[in-house]
């Protein structure tokens, strides 16, 4: 093989190195689908509230209106753990799990214990165009796939599973190193 050859070779390498780091946070659309049914659990409410005369209305009000109250206190909180203390950032040797207020976890997995990289979408996912990113975890110890961790909502899907995908099969095939633990 020419040297000339070898270096452009060379040259397409280095090109492909994973070097940018990518963060993903959700976003108001990553709630929507839980949003709709709190939105269609208060219509009901309302609707039942207002077309029911005497003590009927609240009966209802108390059926209906606490446990809608309950939702929109915990979408709230959902929210608010979802947009404001949860980030996944993808590094070229990493992908870093963040979740928590008060005590913040974070959690490091190495590229090369992914094992797989999938999307799950549900019908409701497909109709509010967001789906699950599913990362299959292997053992520490083992060559076996233990553990899933679901990314649950992201409206970004494709492109976070394309790009963690992109940099696993580059981390696992270029650097080429075997893994050994003790």
């Amino acid at each position: 093989m020419s040297e000339e050859l070898m270096e452009k070779e060379a040259t397409v390498v280095e090109e492909n190195v994973p070097t940018e780091s990518f963060v993903w946070r959700y976003t108001g659309k990553d709630l929507l689908d839980e949003s709709i049914f709190g939105i269609v659990f208060l219509a009901i409410a309302i609707i039942a509230c207002t077309v029911t005369e005497g003590a009927w209305r609240y009966v209802l009000l108390g059926l209906l209106g606490i446990p809608t109250l309950i939702y929109w206190c915990w979408l709230s909180y959902l929210f608010f753990i979802r947009r404001v203390c949860t980030s996944y950032e993808l590094t070229p040797q990493n992908f870093i799990y963040r979740h928590g207020f008060i005590v913040q976890k974070t959690r490091f997995i190495e590229l090369f214990d992914i094992e797989q990289v999938n999307i799950k979408r549900n019908l409701w996912e497909r109709i509010i165009g967001v789906g699950t990113v599913q990362l299959r975890l292997k053992d520490q110890g083992t060559t076996s796939a233990i553990e899933d961790l679901n990314i649950p909502g992201m409206s970004d899907f494709e492109n976070m599973q394309k790009k963690i995908n992109d940099y696993r099969t580059y981390y696992r095939t270029r650097v080429g190193r075997t893994l050994v633990r003790g």
